[in-house]
């Protein structure tokens, strides 16, 4: 993906040279910086979700992504299995909509479970970040809410059967909330004030993943921060792909229980031509 995604920059604008954009130390210091945004809007969940769920174990997750959805940042304390499907999920909800069709103040809700982490209590909201008055990003968060309606069991077999499937709609459209979804969903709901409480709380920890995104650009400039995004590719690439092009196929086997039942699993990792795949049997 980040080859990929490399292929499609503008080489002379972006990745001509990447030294002459940002010595060692100053881009350092801008990651260190996205780094801390995105962890500042995870902290503003812990102040103002109203589930304990949220709050102490920290079940949720917060990411920003450049204008075509490709992440760029998750939070420190991410929780893997919702990080690892937003990547691709809100990347695909990004580019659902004309990039010039979004608005400032717009905000996203979706709990799709095959679009993002796999079951309808995982409920993502989205907004984009304006910069100039053009959308230049998106941030996102995924909490798991304590109630989205349906049966209280582990027996489900359909998906309708665990509450309220939520399309992707607009939760606020410019800046105005849109009153019927945010009704649809509390009445639909054991504890609607809980929900609509943590729903707000999404709303916020990605209000201050923007407002902190655009304080940036305008300390650093709009083209610098463009710029910055295909060098910290790079970086990656150069960091990983000297690894993959030297390590022989090797395998790993560990034990563990299933059920009560022991199980071994074996990983066999393989590299070619700077690729990684790994398998477990």
């Amino acid at each position: 993906m980040m080859n990929e995604d490399l292929k499609n920059s503008n080489p002379k604008s972006e990745i001509q040279n990447p030294k002459s954009h940002f010595d060692p130390i100053t881009l350092e210091i801008l990651w260190r910086r996205l780094v801390s945004i995105v962890d500042e809007a995870d902290a503003s969940v812990a102040r103002t979700a109203f589930s304990s769920l949220l709050r102490d174990a920290h079940d949720y997750t917060c990411m920003f992504t450049d204008s075509r959805g490709q992440e760029l940042v998750q939070g420190t304390f991410c929780t893997p299995g919702q990080a690892g499907a937003m990547a691709l999920g809100v990347k695909k909800l990004v580019n659902s909509i004309p990039l010039d069709e979004y608005r400032e103040g717009d905000v996203f809700i979706v709990n799709d479970p095959w679009l993002l982490a796999g079951h309808l209590n995982d409920v993502c909201v989205m907004s984009p970040i304006f910069y100039k008055e053009r959308p230049v990003a998106f941030t996102a968060c995924v909490f798991h809410h304590s109630d989205i309606g349906g049966r209280v069991a582990s027996d489900n077999r359909q998906v309708y059967e665990e509450g309220i499937f939520i399309p992707p709609l607009k939760l606020y459209e410019a800046g105005v909330l849109n009153e019927s979804v945010l009704n649809l969903i509390r009445w639909n709901v054991r504890t609607p004030e809980e929900v609509t409480g943590d729903l707000r709380s999404q709303v916020a920890a990605n209000h201050v993943c923007a407002q902190k995104v655009a304080e940036m650009l305008a300390d650093e400039g709009l083209t610098k921060k463009a710029k910055s995004k295909p060098v910290l590719m790079t970086g990656t690439v150069s960091e990983t792909a000297p690894p993959t092009n030297t390590g022989p196929k090797s395998s790993k086997s560990m034990g563990i229980s299933m059920s009560g039942w022991p199980v071994t699993l074996t990983r066999v990792g393989s590299s070619i031509n700077g690729s990684i795949s790994i398998e477990i049997v």
